[in-house]
């Protein structure tokens, strides 16, 4: 998908990606505000073996490394945290402890072990440093002295003593990047899971994706003959391109039907407006508009443009009287096909009346009028399926413009408004 395709698929959901956004970035600052501080004090330890010989060396270095990796979980568990509870007499649990002490071998290899001890008050932390690395030494010294002699092989001393404790701001700083980051990512997910579950069609590519045809164009929904007519002069040609393809360049004579799904546009007002469109431009054309009662209300030829229009259609009767035998649709429509005019037929809804599939039958294709925020995706979907059913395929969709905005330029191949 192009960058002005994603862009067009976001604009109908930018209030929720931004109300999003701006909400888990809020709720996640605050959260960052309202936490306490917290301070680190950090203490150093170091392992070694005593009366080691040349020849001894490297097994006393694996030695060492096995007791530095015993010792780091160790450390952090409950074990000590009760000797510090009891040093202390902390009104503190030795789990509540041992969850504040965090203790990492100094890579690669070596024998310095870093004790760090995170609490909200830094005096606090400082002296559970101490009191921890202090109470540690004691207890392996116990541990590694054999029962019976009074030394031990294996030695444990303070290297360093606590730090002075100091704000970890590069987590906190990283947290709030997170957060920021987080809120644009969330934004998106919940556009995404809004797009999939909307009710209504809001996007050219949401029309195309549910009723399997490309969007033609966008025109404006209008009823008198100086309004903006551009969107119908693209249309125009679309359809005349169709045309050519199927009966060769110099053939204008071709049969469209306009049907909304469920009435949410008038067929009539944009059939008018496309016939207008196509009789300015030199076309034969002529606008119809037919339900079950049979064809009505022919809009006017080229030199009778200047007539009143009633719903988009003239109040001209048609050439037929409703009780002939030629008042049969598909005969008066392929009598003004075989002389060369160019035919549209404004039907009734596709849900409601079944005049799209008997129209739809003579004639070149379709199209389905869709507008945005108006037209249901369940709608959109039976009424293409219901064409369909009746052996009529959809050639597209025509997006009715209510809004009043300049939306120029439809994607074609992916029938997406850029």
């Amino acid at each position: 998908m192009r960058f002005d395709a994603l862009l067009a698929e976001l604009r109908p959901y930018r209030k929720t990606l931004l109300v999003v956004t701006v909400a888990v970035i809020a709720a996640g600052l605050a959260w960052l505000l309202l936490t306490p501080s917290r301070y680190v004090s950090t203490a150093k330890l170091m392992v070694s073996i005593e009366g080691s010989t040349t020849a001894a060396a490297y097994q006393n270095d694996e030695v060492v490394a096995g007791r530095v990796n015993s010792y780091v979980a160790l450390l952090t568990s409950e074990v000590v945290g009760n000797l510090v509870v009891g040093a202390l007499d902390l009104p503190m649990s030795a789990r509540d402890v041992a969850g504040e002490v965090s203790a990492t071998a100094v890579p690669p290899k070596t024998s310095l072990i870093d004790v760090s001890v995170t609490d909200e008050d830094p005096d606090r932390a400082r002296l559970l440093a101490d009191t921890v690395t202090r109470e540690f030494v004691r207890y392996v010294d116990v541990l590694e002295t054999p029962t019976g002699e009074d030394d031990q092989k294996v030695n444990t001393r303070i290297v360093s003593a606590a730090s002075e404790p100091r704000q970890p701001w590069t987590e906190r700083a990283g947290l709030a990047a997170a957060v920021v980051l987080l809120g644009p990512l969330l934004g998106a997910v919940a556009v995404w899971i809004r797009a999939r579950t909307d009710p209504v069609v809001r996007t050219a590519r949401r029309a195309a994706a549910v009723s399997g045809g490309p969007v033609l164009a966008r025109v404006e929904d209008i009823d008198t003959p100086t309004d903006d007519l551009d969107g119908y002069r693209r249309l125009r040609l679309r359809l005349r391109s169709l045309t050519r393809r199927r009966a060769g360049p110099d053939d204008p004579s071709a049969v469209w039907v306009l049907a909304s799904p469920a009435g949410e546009a008038d067929a009539a007002v944009i059939a008018s407006s496309l016939g207008r469109v196509m009789v300015s431009a030199g076309d034969p054309a002529i606008a119809l508009g037919y339900d079950e009662s049979g064809i009505r209300k022919l809009s006017p030829q080229q030199e009778q443009w200047t007539v009143p229009f009633a719903r988009g259609l003239s109040d001209f009767s048609p050439p037929v009287e409703s009780d002939s035998p030629a008042a049969d649709p598909a005969t008066a429509i392929e009598g003004l096909r075989m002389d060369g005019t160019c035919v549209v037929v404004a039907v009734g809804p596709v849900l409601s009346t079944c005049a799209a599939s008997v129209v739809g039958g003579n004639a070149d294709g379709v199209l389905l009028i869709v507008v945005p925020a108006e037209t249901r995706r369940r709608d959109l979907a039976r009424a293409a399926e219901s064409l369909r059913d009746g052996g009529v395929c959809p050639v597209g969709v025509v997006f009715v413009d209510r809004s009043g905005t300049d939306q120029d330029g439809i994607d074609m191949q992916a029938g997406s408004v850029r």
